[in-house]
């Protein structure tokens, strides 16, 4: 079998077309997805169009609002989660986007693509159906936030926000489950700097939650590690 990433690259080396989209197997779309998207490419006019992804089909009757950004506030977008997720489904691409990029593995596939956009829309109309989005490791992620934030020092709170995020996520899946963590010392360095440094400026991007575990492992991080099973649930999405 190919590969979830040497299938895209091949469809990309094979298809002729201007534009590319990219559909998971598994996965639904609206009968006017494609066209929605494509339209929305030539009315802005935009290097990217996404639509807002669902996984439920009762939320494909959602209102549409559609709006443009430019490449450092969908950065600034894609780095809150606040509105699209990060993956390459759900969104049409001109296809002179990827010449120089074909690491579909890669958490920073996304980010990469909307450097190299002018423009980018966006509705906020689900029109993609989606089982399940691609799991990437937070150290990705973590590295991938480093890149943007030097490549954008406007963005360096959003960056911050996001490593926080990950680092706890990893902290908490390993106390939890009881897994070895890579350079555990280095991330856990770096969450104390961040705290240390941004904690009033990242706080109000924080879930109540994620506050609580962010103060409790800032404090202690043997105390963290004993208490993380009996904790409430980090929640992922936020």
């Amino acid at each position: 079998m190919l590969g979830l990433s040497n299938s895209r690259n091949l469809g990309l080396d094979s298809c002729s077309g201007k534009y590319v989209l990219f559909v998971n197997g598994s996965d639904k779309l609206k009968n006017d997805m494609v066209e929605t998207l494509y339209k929305m490419i030539l009315n802005y006019p935009v290097d990217i169009s996404m639509c807002s992804i669902s996984k439920s089909e009762s939320s494909f009757n959602s209102s549409n609002t559609i709006i443009t950004l430019d490449s450092e506030d969908a950065l600034r977008q894609l780095l809150l989660n606040n509105t699209f997720q990060n993956t390459i489904c759900g969104k049409l691409f001109k296809k002179d986007l990827f010449k120089s990029l074909k690491t579909f593995n890669d958490a920073d596939i996304l980010s990469r693509l909307i450097e190299l956009s002018k423009k980018i829309a966006y509705t906020s109309n689900p029109l993609y159906l989606c089982n399940s989005l691609e799991d990437f490791s937070n150290s990705s992620l973590i590295n991938r936030d480093i890149r943007i934030k030097k490549l954008y020092p406007n963005l360096d709170i959003y960056c911050e926000y996001d490593i926080l995020k990950n680092i706890q996520n990893e902290f908490f899946y390993s106390f939890c489950n009881n897994v070895p963590l890579i350079n555990a010392d280095n991330m856990y360095n770096m969450f104390i700097q961040i705290v240390k440094e941004k904690e009033y400026k990242i706080i109000p991007y924080l879930s109540t939650i994620r506050k609580a575990h962010m103060y409790l492992l800032y404090n202690s991080f043997s105390n963290y590690k004993r208490l993380c099973p009996v904790l409430p649930e980090l929640d992922f999405d936020k």
